[in-house]
């Protein structure tokens, strides 16, 4: 049984100077003659950075730029939670790249925060919803290129906990989907008893792999044959020079991005690890890795693909990137 994940903020940074950027040509971009009308669909898997993720690609264009290619009697046709897997989607129409629009429904009276809302919904969801809204707007002509990011389990679990005690006397925390003892747990900020816990009861978060199969294999092979390209929390910045590489996107878009001061991930690893004592806490690291194998064999052939896809960019030198391996 999966918990229900709370409700993230999103942080947009403001643009700031410039850095020099990564030489770019058309010359190694062996994908630009190839690429004709797709859509960036992003598999949003909570707590692995998706916020940061999604603040970027808003400061870029709009996730929900797919919408506008639908009719508005099917968007307001839709429920909410398919608005939402609509949202998580970018329409690439051009070569020169997606224009910086919004779309004409999605944001119609709301705040942004709604209106930018992506859903956190697994890959056969967000496949099952494109393929319906493609064939329904006469748009099949159009693919699909899904996405998603990964993050250090452990790492993942703790930014959970952390985020959820945050919101625990709220209304966007919901005590059905936790076990008593686990609610106790979080409101006494007793990391290490919760993570006991959620290994012995079988109450957890949605694992990682989850989101792209219930399987652990049919997972990796996912993401092992580039049906599903992913990219790395602890690599966040190669990230978006890999996604700038794949999917042309804008150079400038990602150094200004980049040179902002804050945004979500460097906040939350400064809040978790001061709150966390994460020195006291490393020796679980390894209990978590035997509690939650298959989550890190995932990860591991998720990292391994994403040096595989590093290495297809070789003007691509990822800086402050531990996970990498030392062969890379």
């Amino acid at each position: 049984m999966s918990l229900l994940w709370c409700t993230e903020t999103l942080i947009t940074p403001a643009p700031a100077s410039l850095p020099l950027g990564v030489a770019t040509t058309e010359e190694t971009r062996p994908e630009l003659h190839e690429r004709k009308g797709s859509t960036l669909s992003f598999i949003r898997v909570p707590k692995t950075g998706s916020t940061s993720l999604l603040a970027f690609l808003y400061h870029y264009a709009g996730m929900n730029l797919w919408t506008t290619a639908l009719s508005r009697d099917y968007w307001e046709g839709m429920d909410k939670r398919e608005q939402g897997i609509l949202k998580c989607m970018m329409y690439k129409g051009t070569l020169e790249g997606m224009a910086n629009v919004s779309s004409r429904y999605a944001c119609e009276g709301r705040n942004p925060f709604e209106c930018y809302n992506c859903a956190h919904a697994t890959y056969n969801e967000l496949k099952q919803t494109w393929q319906a809204s493609a064939v329904d707007n006469d748009r099949t002509d159009v693919a699909m290129e899904p996405f998603t990011i990964v993050r250090e389990p452990f790492d993942r679990l703790r930014s959970y906990f952390y985020f959820c005690r945050k919101f625990v006397n709220t209304t966007q925390w919901h005590r059905n989907q936790h076990s008593e003892a686990q609610y106790e747990r979080v409101i006494s900020g007793n990391f290490k008893g919760w993570l006991e816990l959620v290994y012995i009861e079988g109450k957890r978060p949605q694992l990682q792999f989850e989101h792209l199969h219930h399987n652990i294999d049919e997972a990796i092979a996912l993401v092992e044959s580039s049906e599903v390209m992913v990219l790395v929390n602890e690599c966040f910045e190669a990230s978006l020079r890999l996604m700038e590489e794949k999917y042309l996107l804008s150079l400038f878009a990602v150094d200004t991005f980049l040179q902002a001061k804050d945004y979500h991930i460097r906040n939350n690893k400064r809040v978790y690890e001061n709150a966390d004592e994460a020195l006291k806490l490393e020796s679980l690291r390894g209990k978590a890795k035997d509690w939650f194998a298959d989550e890190y064999r995932f990860y591991d052939a998720a990292l391994e693909q994403f040096e595989y896809e590093l290495s297809r960019h070789p003007l691509l030198f990822p800086e402050d990137c531990p996970v990498l391996s030392e062969s890379y």
